[in-house]
């Protein structure tokens, strides 16, 4: 190899260890987030299986984030945006977090379309599975989380409000 390749790996090393010392702390709430979220929802679901009383909740699919969540986004993405040194590490931290939440809101939204489309159980499990096999999937589903504050494509806003009046 060529010294200037070697150079530009040990430069781009270094640069990713940087930055996964930087994002450590949100990277270990976002396994243990994980983690507590993946058991919850095959638990939900070996209950339901096992016929075992449970109370009733509302779906998966109609889980959102309240809007208010939006600022946190805006804020933190905005002090991360202006490289403090202390303040952006730690807005970069709760950024990834947030945005974990926001990907559990695109996942929601996606099986909202699983259930309107009435694909069958196998499907849907097989769906989520692809999602995050597929490079770049998952922020989309971040992304689609994060507009449906704005575009409520599973129109959730407009049903609270009618039932509302």
């Amino acid at each position: 190899m060529a010294p200037d390749h070697i150079a530009w790996f040990k430069n781009s090393s270094q640069q990713i260890e940087d930055n996964l010392v930087r994002a450590f702390p949100s990277l270990l709430v976002v396994v243990l987030l994980s983690i507590i979220f993946i058991n919850y929802f095959l638990l939900q679901n070996l209950l339901y299986f096992l016929e075992f009383p449970i109370e009733e909740r509302k779906s998966f699919w109609q889980w959102s984030l309240s809007d208010y969540w939006m600022w946190f986004f805006i804020i933190f993405g905005l002090i991360w945006y202006f490289k403090a040194p202390l303040p952006s590490r730690i807005s970069m931290n709760l950024l990834i977090v947030i945005s974990l939440l926001y990907l559990i809101q695109g996942m929601a939204i996606l099986w909202y379309f699983f259930q309107k489309g009435r694909l069958p159980m196998t499907f849907k499990y097989i769906g989520m599975v692809c999602v995050f096999l597929i490079p770049g999937s998952y922020l989309f589903l971040t992304f689609s989380g994060l507009f449906d504050t704005w575009f409520d494509f599973r129109k959730l806003k407009a049903n609270r409000l009618s039932e509302n009046l």
